[in-house]
């Protein structure tokens, strides 16, 4: 049968969640999931090095999928938030990363190959202002690609003083 027994095993400071087919005459050696005391999740891998940290050797995975059935005008929210005693003007308040390996020989290198960081560039009770940057690589070099400031669209520009700012380098 299909039938799984789940195991939990506290050893070494960590807490891991294991699986075992309904006799349990074969454990599955990996654990589903690890709880580091450093705080560190894995899942899909035994050594988490970040508070959450999925691993996966399967294509397309891993997915982190976020679902609510709840209908109406709320949609589903991931939330970055910078919660700090001494917000300033210019802070990076969050980063998406979008990373893979390069083909250096001998010893591939993870690369940051783009990324989108969100700013809030004037923290002034009721006159809030908010940055998103775009960067992409270019030739080797993360290269800002296209800056949403306060309302204005920047591309090819880091500052833009207009609804639609183009600057070309060319």
């Amino acid at each position: 049968t299909d039938d799984k027994v789940i195991m939990l095993n506290y050893f070494d400071e960590t807490l891991r969640i294991m699986s075992s087919n309904d006799d349990q005459s074969s454990w599955n050696k990996t654990a589903i999931a690890v709880f580091h005391r450093d705080g560190n999740v894995g899942i899909g891998t035994t050594s988490p090095d970040t508070l959450l940290h999925l691993y996966s050797t399967s294509a397309s995975k891993p997915i982190l999928k976020i679902e609510n059935e709840q209908g109406g005008s709320n949609p589903v929210s991931i939330q970055l938030l910078r919660n700090t005693s001494s917000p300033a003007d210019d802070d990076f308040i969050g980063q998406i990363d979008f990373r893979s390996m390069n083909d250096a020989s001998g010893s591939p290198e993870e690369i940051n190959y783009a990324y989108i960081t969100g700013q809030s560039t004037d923290i002034t009770d009721g006159e809030e202002d908010g940055e998103l940057q775009f960067h992409t690589m270019k030739a080797g070099t993360l290269t800002n690609t296209m800056t949403m400031q306060s309302g204005n669209v920047g591309i090819g520009t880091a500052s833009p003083s207009t609804m639609l700012h183009l600057k070309s380098s060319e």
